[in-house]
């Protein structure tokens, strides 16, 4: 079999989803897993090296929050914009900080987002004001200007994320030796659910919607403006990582999250 090419990210944001283990799809644009979420959340274990306990690895959670939200209407900044009573950047930074795999967390803000950065700040979290020329450009300031390594980027409008499905991903960009690893969630699984799929790759046969989330390398990123190499994870529950982008979604995420909580999952 030849070799195959390498993909390169666009860090385009849309919808997806994650998973350590499944089946394992070969495509002219690389490797694709179809995997389910793990039933449960387990702690990171710890493992003993010379008789010393290490930590596992951990990445530097990035949530972008710096997007004017147009398309979400409301005078209100998109992060801000509350679900069950809770603005959707809260919900994000909870999930990343309990996922036990981040030991920073830095909301990317903009001069179009200044309420959620002064509330990102009584929230005890670090703040970075990039120029707010666009995501992908904010994103690559946060980088070079912070000199990041491994960063878990997240868009502020997954509030439905769970802590779990963060470990895993990050466990897994470990595990592969990646230079990015983004979630991607099967298009008629995001039809089904009800969503607009966004941007869309065609991998191993399937149509395929990336999400906002991902692990990447920062180094590579700077070293390399045009992009690094990607792999994607496919995460078969399309309604943990909507991105609310219109007031419909964020009508449906209101659902889903009541639903939620009335079973009282993971949140």
């Amino acid at each position: 079999m030849s070799p195959q090419p390498p993909r390169t990210t666009s860090f385009y944001k849309g919808h997806g989803a994650s998973a350590s283990a499944g089946v394992v799809y070969p495509c002219s644009m690389g490797t694709i897993t179809l995997a389910q979420r793990e039933p449960q959340f387990f702690p990171a274990p710890t493992y003993l090296v010379g008789g010393i306990f290490l930590a596992p690895h951990k990445a530097v959670a990035l949530i972008m929050a710096g997007g004017r939200g147009e398309r979400l209407g409301g005078k209100l900044e998109k992060p801000m914009v509350k679900l069950v009573g809770k603005p959707m950047v809260e919900w994000v930074a909870q999930s990343v900080t309990r996922s036990g795999r981040v030991s920073r967390v830095i909301v990317c803000a903009s001069p179009n987002t200044l309420l959620t950065a002064r509330h990102a700040k009584l929230l005890g979290l670090e703040v970075f004001t990039a120029s707010g020329r666009g995501y992908v450009e904010d994103l690559i300031e946060a980088i070079k200007a912070l000199q990041l390594g491994v960063t878990l980027v997240l868009p502020s409008d997954t509030p439905l994320v769970r802590p779990s499905t963060l470990h895993t991903l990050v466990s897994e960009y470990f595990k592969r030796g990646t230079a990015s690893l983004t979630l991607c969630a099967p298009k008629i699984d995001v039809l089904a659910l009800g969503a607009e799929p966004g941007y869309c790759v065609t991998a191993g046969g399937r149509e395929l919607c990336p999400v906002g989330i991902s692990v990447l390398d920062g180094r590579r990123l700077q070293a390399q403006e045009s992009g690094v190499d990607e792999d994607y994870l496919v995460w078969r529950d399309p309604a943990e990582l909507l991105n609310v982008n219109t007031p419909s979604e964020l009508r449906l995420a209101e659902r889903l999250l009541g639903e939620r909580r009335h079973a009282k999952e993971e949140l």
